[in-house]
């Protein structure tokens, strides 16, 4: 099973949907935990992934070598290259905090 951190923006994004959306949403997040490299499809890298629910695109990073999800964006097809563009000029600072939050899950 694979651990699973959420960007706030992911949450601020997901309080925005309305409740069967939410429940969408909270069935793909189990999914993913569980097979999670079989999940979504690859955007121009394998850890890079988007999974279509209705009109609305959820983007996540898959480190699998951490044993780690992160959740970062719901959006729709309009924001997508918007969305990829920025992901992918943010890595390093989203790699930081997945480490940092595994660290605290270890420490605590």
């Amino acid at each position: 099973m694979l651990d699973l951190f959420r960007t706030g923006e992911f949450d601020e994004n997901y309080d925005n949907l309305d409740h069967s959306d939410q429940i969408k949403v909270d069935k793909v997040l189990i999914k993913l935990r569980e097979q999670g490299d079989h999940v979504g499809k690859e955007l121009h890298y394998s850890f890079l992934r988007e999974k279509r629910i209705g009109g609305k695109r959820l983007y996540f990073l898959l480190y699998l070598d951490l044993h780690a999800i992160l959740m970062l964006f719901i959006t729709n097809k309009k924001m997508q290259q918007c969305t990829i563009d920025r992901v992918l000029s943010e890595l390093p600072n989203y790699e930081r905090f997945v480490r940092e939050q595994l660290q605290e899950n270890t420490t605590s």
